[in-house]
């Protein structure tokens, strides 16, 4: 931090260079601890590289997670007696609902996590599906304990009718197995905007069953969850109402002032290019930042994230207060952006943005487009 302080001053010819022996250990320390973390073990196969592993420093971090949960899982319940099954089963119940507000905090896009970590949202999207798959792991465990408990005592069917929440539960498991395969590389990208849909809705009710199958001692956690969902959703439309609505916009510039949202320019080049020159835009950006593009008129229900690019001359095109983007051509959206940009050279519509800032303590960092 200090060195970051002395660049931003602009004072020091060398500003990053330590200063002292304990900056250069702090500076050989770190250097070691971001080489180390970025390892990684690729799959080159065709068809199978999504099941690469994460990078060495995910790795160690999601062992140290693991080992926090395998110590809840199993201290001081492994006991042979009359309760092994049940107290087992009771024990995994409530480590699986202690994760639910932290899978709904990892993926929120307002992250407060990622506001006190230092980092974005995307940042800390694997952790999200991971724990994610951690919970369906603690999950299986309490139910397998519970039904073998009622299987041995032949006590299954007298239980479903005594107690109906334990079919909540079987719901609730259903719908997160569902989650982790519709999650799947090959399933997300075979329709991203239908995943998307899908996932929010299995997330809502998954709270819902998982609220009317815990006891009320337990819903505290539920509660946790949904309020971290709900802050997520209302800080996303504050920011793009801000972010969006002029009271008193400028239409000097370049025609492109307006009330609600931002007029853009749609210019394809070559096959698979697309530039989306955004205009009068009222805030500031550096490198690595993105943002969160909104086109109704292309997608109604889709809100897609790209690195801003820096802003250049294109022929016929003005670029008065305004920034671009450079959008690859895929498949879904990007694909339906660049056929409606090549209907003609200069295609106007009105866009909504979201600007997100990509944080990272030592310096800046981009991330890729898609």
């Amino acid at each position: 931090m200090p060195r970051l302080r002395r660049k931003a001053a602009k004072s020091v010819e060398s500003p990053t260079k330590p200063s002292n022996p304990f900056l250069d250990l702090w500076a050989t320390l770190t250097a070691v601890v971001r080489e180390v973390s970025l390892p990684q073990l690729y799959i080159p196969l065709r068809g199978f590289s999504w099941l690469s592993p994460p990078p060495l420093g995910r790795v160690i971090a999601l062992l140290v997670y693991w080992v926090i949960i395998i110590y809840m899982m199993t201290t001081d319940v492994i006991v042979k007696d009359a309760f092994f099954w049940e107290r087992i089963g009771y024990r995994n119940a409530w480590v699986t609902v202690t994760q639910v507000p932290l899978l709904y905090l990892l993926a929120s896009k307002c992250s407060i996590i990622g506001f006190l970590v230092g980092t974005s949202h995307e940042r800390l999207n694997w952790l999200h599906r991971w724990v994610g798959r951690t919970m369906l792991v603690t999950a299986s465990v309490h139910g397998w304990h519970f039904y073998t408990d009622w299987v041995r005592s032949d006590f299954v069917e007298y239980e479903l009718k005594m107690m109906p929440m334990v079919k909540y539960g079987f719901g609730a498991w259903a719908v997160l197995l569902w989650t982790l395969v519709s999650g799947l590389a090959p399933f997300r990208r075979m329709a991203y905007e239908l995943f998307v849909v899908q996932h929010l809705l299995s997330a809502i009710f998954f709270l819902w069953l998982i609220y009317v199958h815990v006891p009320s001692t337990a819903r505290y956690n539920v509660w946790f969850a949904i309020a971290a969902l709900c802050f997520d959703r209302v800080c996303r439309i504050a920011l793009l109402g801000w972010q969006n609505i002029k009271l008193f916009p400028d239409k000097s510039k370049c025609n492109g002032g307006q009330k609600f949202g931002h007029q853009a320019q749609l210019k394809a080049v070559g096959d698979s290019i697309t530039v989306v020159t955004i205009k009068d835009v009222h805030f500031k950006w550096r490198a690595g930042q993105h943002l969160f593009l909104w086109i109704p008129r292309i997608g109604v229900a889709e809100a897609h994230p790209y690195t801003i690019a820096c802003a250049h001359q294109l022929p016929d095109t003005c670029i008065c207060n305004s920034i671009q983007l450079v959008v690859r051509k895929h498949s879904g959206f990007s694909r339906r952006l660049h056929e409606f940009a090549a209907d003609d050279k200069k295609k106007h519509v009105s866009v909504f943005v979201s600007p997100r800032t990509v944080r990272r303590r030592g310096g800046t960092s981009t991330r890729r487009s898609s």
